[in-house]
């Protein structure tokens, strides 16, 4: 019954491509007849949703001991979700016009909830590029499919238009990159433009903290099914793209009258705790890792760890502060 509802409601979900057409100010704009066609589409746009949510809780059914045995049937739940996550981005359902703006709010869950389910079949996808590491059948179809889902993600993370969906869409690189692990993801100029561009980029904080645990997921963590891991090649990006992202943080040392202007200090505590969360984000990630992962984190961060010891006198007075920093070193 799901399975059948679930493809029912894609193609109808798939089709509204024929109701939307070119806005003057830009972008799109849908174009229903009457309010029972709204009153129908708000319908089933909120249905869709919790569809979506079942969509992702049920990719465990396709792991362990029943993967091999339905692996079709997952392939096709994935290239679906591709399906809908490419004509959401294309389309930008999220900033379309339209009369009723309750539609619109209902297409941000619709396309967040779209990247949620995607992110729950990650674990999926995760072991059909296990699964090519030894029945090269699955090589291609793994990588093309990883591509173009990491494309039609990473564009509305560079558009950042809506708070929501970048969360989201953050989120999800944060587990693809945490547990897929997939190489080819090093051919995807989409991707690869993230390590320049992130502090071009319309972030909020948190979103921010997740895009950058993604793009060091890729350099920190061992990849899987390949001999060559290139470390010290990692190793350089890796300190480039954290200076890069903690420029402000590290700025502060420059200043000479820092560590006697209470001003200077209070306007730096939004930047040092952001800073340190980052940072904590990467050790917790490498604490099971392989030994090279740990040391390219702790090589990486020693500076970092240095510059915290010796603002801790400072803000040993100042409870937000000083907690972040106890918890970092904790860590």
């Amino acid at each position: 019954i799901v399975d059948t509802v679930w493809k029912e409601t894609c193609v109808v979900y798939l089709d509204l491509e024929k109701v939307l057409a070119p806005d003057p100010q830009g972008g799109v704009r849908l174009q229903l007849s009457s309010k029972e066609e709204q009153i129908k589409l708000d319908l089933m746009l909120k249905d869709f949703s919790t569809l979506l949510q079942l969509i992702g809780r049920m990719s465990v059914l396709f792991l362990g001991e029943f993967f091999i045995d339905r692996i079709q049937s997952g392939m096709e739940y994935i290239k679906q979700l591709l399906a809908l996550a490419a004509f959401s981005s294309k389309n930008k359902l999220h900033s379309c016009r339209c009369e009723n703006s309750v539609i619109k709010e209902d297409f941000i869950e619709v396309h967040a909830q779209i990247l949620g389910a995607l992110k729950a079949w990650c674990h999926w996808l995760a072991a059909l590029h296990s699964e090519a590491l030894s029945d090269s059948t699955y090589t291609w179809v793994s990588s093309d499919i990883t591509s173009r889902i990491v494309s039609a993600v990473v564009v509305v993370i560079k558009e950042g238009e809506n708070e929501r969906i970048v969360h989201a869409a953050s989120h999800f690189l944060v587990t693809l990159t945490g547990t897929v692990r997939p190489p080819s993801i090093w051919k995807l100029k989409e991707f690869t433009d993230l390590y320049s561009n992130i502090n071009h980029l319309r972030l909020k904080p948190e979103a921010h903290r997740l895009l950058v645990r993604s793009l060091c997921n890729v350099l920190l963590l061992h990849w899987p099914g390949i001999q060559e891991q290139k470390w010290e090649d990692r190793r350089k990006h890796l300190t480039k793209f954290l200076r890069d992202v903690t420029d402000s943080y590290r700025n502060i040392r420059v200043d000479q009258n820092f560590s006697q202007n209470k001003d200077l200090q209070i306007q730096a505590k939004p930047v040092i705790i952001h800073t340190l969360l980052i940072l904590g984000d990467l050790v917790e990630n490498v604490l099971n890792e392989v030994t090279q992962t740990k040391k390219l984190c702790h090589d990486a961060l020693r500076e970092y760890i240095d510059m915290a010891l010796k603002l801790f006198p400072m803000y040993i007075q100042t409870a937000d502060v000083c907690e972040e920093m106890f918890n970092f070193f904790h860590k």
